[in-house]
């Protein structure tokens, strides 16, 4: 049973594996490598040594805070209060995991004095109960063969003679030298046999990890081809619901347009209608109103003509009184048709003396039915505006009431200076 579950992502096997390392030299037992037995389930392997374990480790980095597997296992550790986050990579750990401060093991490069490293542990170990003990050391290399011993020759000298060898040391050096051969071979069979150990440790290593990555680079095929997938999917949904929503607006924009072009229609109609009946009742009150203007007209005409009539025979026998700048006229008009004579007594305005009597002829002109233009020539000897011989005009404008009574109006000698009647 493991005490210590390393939680990470595939993409930090490396750090795991520096930190599992770290761990084992305590003396903890660390669950670390995901490799599933065969016949066993990824997710069942996992629960047992998660179930197992009396501390969770979570390293949190780029991608594992993204990642499901992680989270997951984060949040059972944290149910039952184990969990013993650290940072590997300067990241924002997830909302739910912020509650428990985390180690700082981003700058850290495997050395075993690093001080977060040992803050780290402290937690761990209490957690775990124990602080662990440091595991043997490994075994030492076996010892170099040493060379064969071989009995170097007595010295002689000349005055003396050779002196006998003891049988027993002799025996003894052939052992030595025997007991040596042993060892020697002993020791060479040893280390082939550590060197070949080592060799396929390394091996076996150095597969693991061709494995490992062959199964991360699987893992990361399988997880883009699935990304692809799904984002292609998505793509395909979305261009779907795009093109429903484009049919659907289309369909609503000509629905729109063709009621619209009938709403259009009916208001032209209704207009085109409107303004039909409209002409048509102006060209009724334009035939009513020229029927009346016509019938106005004839009436006027022979209203007037009436007038006439009754004002030219009045124009025997009338008494006017007009003036002028300088002089005051009374007398009486005899008239008919376009002449007459103007009989008429003259003062002067000023001093109040009168000029004469006169007896003058008139011209008499009608603008209109109703009006008339009475003119005639006054020969003055003198007054007191032009003393000297002179002569009057008097144009006088009479107008025909309803009644056909003529009426004077004014004196105009000039058409810049006329006289109202007073």
């Amino acid at each position: 049973m493991s005490e210590i579950f390393i939680s990470y992502a595939s993409a930090d096997r490396d750090r795991a594996r520096m930190l599992a390392e770290a761990l084992t030299e305590r003396g903890w037992k660390v669950w670390w490598d995901r490799t599933i037995p065969p016949g066993r389930q990824f997710d069942e392997v996992i629960e047992e040594a998660l179930d197992a374990s009396q501390c969770v480790v979570v390293l949190w980095s780029n991608a594992s805070v993204t990642s499901t597997w992680v989270k997951t296992e984060a949040a059972e550790a944290m149910r039952r209060k184990i969990l013993v986050p650290a940072l590997i990579d300067d990241v924002k750990i997830p909302l739910e995991f912020r509650r428990l401060q985390a180690a700082d093991l981003s700058n850290w490069k495997g050395e075993r004095s690093h001080e977060e490293l040992l803050k780290f542990l402290q937690s761990i170990e209490s957690n775990v109960g124990h602080g662990g003990s440091p595991p043997p050391p490994a075994p030492a290399d076996p010892p170099p063969p040493r060379p064969e011993l071989r009995p170097e020759p007595a010295p002689t000298a000349s005055a003396l003679p050779p002196a006998p060898r003891p049988k027993s040391n002799a025996t003894a050096m052939a052992i030595a030298g025997i007991v040596a051969l042993v060892v020697a071979a002993v020791g060479y069979t040893a280390y082939s046999e550590y060197a070949k150990r080592v060799a396929l440790e390394e091996k076996a290593e150095k597969e693991r990890r061709a494995a490992d990555e062959a199964r991360r680079a699987a893992e990361q095929s399988a997880a883009r081809a699935k990304a692809a997938q799904e984002e292609a999917a998505r793509q395909a949904a979305q261009r779907r619901i795009e093109d429903q929503r484009r049919a659907a607006e289309d369909a609503a924009r000509a629905t729109r347009e063709k009621a619209d072009r009938e709403r259009l229609a009916r208001e032209k109609a209704e207009r085109d209608r409107a303004e039909q009946e409209r002409i048509a009742r102006e060209n009724a009150e334009r035939e009513r109103l020229a029927r009346e203007k016509a019938n106005r007209e004839q009436a006027d005409r022979a209203a007037d003509k009436q007038r006439a009539q009754k004002s030219a025979s009045r124009l025997s026998s009338l008494k006017l009184a007009w003036h002028d700048h300088a002089l005051r006229f009374t007398g009486v008009l005899n008239g008919s048709g376009s002449g007459g004579t103007l009989r008429a007594t003259i003062w002067d305005i000023r001093n109040g003396d009168k000029i004469g009597d006169y007896d003058v002829p008139v011209k008499i002109v009608q603008p209109s039915p109703t009006e008339y233009v009475v003119s005639g020539s006054f020969a003055i000897p003198g007054d007191s505006v032009t003393p000297t011989p002179h002569t009057h005009t008097s144009r006088l404008h009479l107008r025909s009431d309803q009644d056909g009574t003529l009426r004077f109006i004014q004196n105009c000698p000039r058409p810049e200076q006329c006289f109202a009647a007073k």
